[in-house]
């Protein structure tokens, strides 16, 4: 004659594999939601260089060159550094009050309207669908924003290098395969 198991043996394996069962599952599923949060607030910062023509026959307006960047990620971007690059020198703007005084003077731009950028600063947050300008240069007139504006594009380059909030390192760059840094 054959022993059977005892039925209290039988429903004690039968609950310590559930048991073992219902944790690797939600360890599994632990994993797969650290995935998607680091997923979902993950930065991604795009550049774009953006050429504004103006008609002529409006003397009011003018014509603008001008590099930006955006956070296109779903979570903020935390910069980490900023290096700038004409001709692929490296430039020190120290404080940012001289970066107007050195852009000009290496470039040597002729027929400027003004000039803007924005500030960015190591430790600075940029948030989710924001866009800031890098640095743009506007012409009085047509010919010279011709001449010019590709100039300002071929000779200017950058490396911005930032991080999401779970510390994951990123970095976007303009002309920087012919920069050694």
């Amino acid at each position: 004659m054959k022993k059977t198991l005892p039925v209290e043996l039988t429903l004690s394996i039968s609950a310590m594999i559930i048991a073992i069962s219902s944790i690797a599952i939600s360890i599994w599923e632990g994993i797969t939601m650290r995935n998607h949060y680091h997923l979902s607030i993950q930065p991604r910062l795009d550049y774009f260089f953006d050429m504004e023509e103006f008609p002529d026959d409006d003397k009011t307006n003018f014509s603008t060159a001008v590099y930006k960047v955006k956070n296109n990620g779903l979570g903020p971007a935390v910069i980490t550094n900023i290096e700038y690059f004409i001709d692929e020198k490296k430039i020190d703007t120290g404080s940012d009050e001289n970066k107007d005084i050195i852009f000009d003077e290496l470039f040597n731009f002729d027929n400027i309207a003004g000039r803007g950028y924005s500030t960015l600063l190591i430790g600075q947050t940029i948030p989710m669908n924001e866009t800031l300008t890098i640095y743009e240069y506007s012409f009085m007139t047509k010919e010279a924003f011709k001449r010019q504006s590709m100039e300002f594009y071929n000779r200017f380059s950058f490396i911005i290098k930032y991080k999401s909030l779970y510390d994951e390192h990123f970095e976007i760059s303009h002309n920087m395969a012919k920069n050694t840094r």
